[in-house]
């Protein structure tokens, strides 16, 4: 490939299947200062494609910014998205095959259809599978250029894409709105939910008390033998005790909205707060007993997404 070429960033993505982006007949501009933007639709959804970078691996580095800009889209309209962010380079290929037209004739790139990739923009390219779409519910055009627009210029895009509390937090409230069932959306964004509640150490009163507990257990080990009954059991109780370490994920949990809502002023923070962990408590009851009446897990499910999209915004602000 020439090495002075341009290169250009690809990433394809799709919405929930009940929602679609309205009047995407063509490639609509995303507002960038020193870059070409654009969203497009393709045979599997959509897609986000930049030009005008310098070197491949400039182009590479821009996934943080296109990641950040999907999450704003998926805050701002409640439409979750899915997409790969395993960017791959273009395979480079020379097709001489006289059956074929002039146009598929020469040197080529070989991309996957619905993956994300780097190539080069002087190079012709071919594409491998197939997908498909369904669509209902129209999304505005215009708001979901602003939202992308607004997370692919967001100078902090590398460190919130970086920081992988965040990043699991919104992958998972992503995919919660993809599963099927009720239990299976509760748990996914109660998990999201315990990803994004940092740690917690009990005071240094406890941590001392535990310090001693683990020496008596270190000793107890050492007099039975790796993977006899007794070993195990001791080192299953370890772990439990290390556990002890940390504050309740619900104390957590409370703690963290409230102090997150309440360094932006939201007069809500003690209130969400105690919804989030009415709807962690309707998690373990679903854990512990394999059922929730769907009363309950609704409740939940909509408390848990709401605290979820109060706590992305938070970080976006």
């Amino acid at each position: 490939m020439n090495s002075s070429s341009s290169y250009k960033f690809h990433l394809p993505f799709s919405i929930q299947s009940q929602y679609g982006i309205s009047g995407l007949t063509s490639p609509v501009p995303i507002p960038m200062s020193n870059l070409h933007a654009s969203l497009g639709t393709e045979s599997h959804g959509y897609a986000i494609t930049v030009t005008g970078f310098p070197s491949s691996d400039s182009a590479f580095q821009f996934l943080p910014q296109a990641w950040l800009g999907l999450t704003a889209v998926m805050l701002e309209t409640k439409a979750a998205f899915s997409a790969s962010t395993l960017v791959r380079p273009g395979r480079p290929l020379t097709v001489s095959n006289p059956s074929l037209l002039p146009n598929f004739q020469g040197p080529s790139v070989l991309v996957d259809e619905g993956e994300p990739n780097v190539v080069p923009e002087d190079v012709p390219l071919l594409t491998v599978g197939v997908g498909s779409s369904t669509v209902s519910v129209g999304l505005s055009t215009d708001t979901i250029i602003a939202a992308l627009a607004r997370g692919m210029t967001d100078p902090r895009a590398s460190v919130l894409f970086g920081d992988a509390r965040f990043r699991t937090a919104v992958d998972l409230f992503a995919g919660a709105a993809f599963e099927s069932s009720k239990p299976a959306r509760l748990l996914t964004f109660a998990m999201a939910l315990e990803v994004l509640t940092p740690p917690v150490d009990k005071h240094s009163v406890v941590q001392a008390l535990i310090d001693g507990w683990l020496a008596e257990l270190t000793q107890a080990k050492a007099s039975y033998p790796e993977g006899s009954p007794e070993a195990d059991a001791l080192e299953a109780l370890e772990r439990e005790v290390l556990v002890r370490r940390h504050a309740s994920i619900r104390w957590r949990i409370r703690q963290f909205v409230t102090d997150a809502l309440s360094t932006i002023g939201d007069p809500e923070a003690a209130n969400l707060a105690k919804r989030a962990v009415q709807a962690y408590d309707a998690r373990s009851r679903l854990v512990h007993d394999g059922s929730l009446l769907d009363a309950v897990a609704d409740v939940a499910i909509t408390d848990l997404r709401t605290v979820l999209e109060r706590l992305f915004s938070v970080r976006l602000a």
